[in-house]
């Protein structure tokens, strides 16, 4: 009966039957810190600079508004079974849905026409051309 235990090694490969294989593994090295020029790369941030914007009030509306409309349907149900209102329930929760999707139409407009405006600024605020 032939038995085989192989023991794997970052750089070496070893077998019962006595053969060794070495592979070459490239080794880590110290840097050389005698040069005073680091090498950068990305993107380097200032002391205090933000690399991310603030959640906007717009944003922060949305959410909420998103939320509310997620939670009209189970609010009518519980509030027809509560009340026994169908009919003006229903009509209620249409019109509170179509208020809620024309803001989240208005601010996501509010918020291309902001991303535009950031992207293609105007030098001179006054010229209307």
């Amino acid at each position: 009966m032939v038995c085989l235990v192989v023991t794997a090694y970052p750089g070496s490969m070893t077998t019962n039957w006595g053969s060794n294989t070495q592979e070459s593994v490239p080794q880590w090295q110290q840097p050389d810190f005698a040069d005073p020029t680091p090498t950068l790369s990305g993107e380097v941030l200032l002391p205090g600079e933000r690399f991310s914007p603030a959640p906007s009030a717009a944003t922060t509306e949305a959410h909420r508004l998103r939320r509310l409309r997620s939670l009209l349907i189970p609010l009518v149900v519980v509030i027809g079974l509560i009340a026994g209102l169908w009919w003006q329930t229903i009509l209620v929760a249409i019109l509170v849905n179509v208020v809620v999707r024309r803001r989240l139409w208005q601010l996501k407009a509010e918020q291309i026409a902001a991303q535009a405006r950031q992207a293609h600024p105007r030098t001179n605020p006054t010229d209307l051309r």
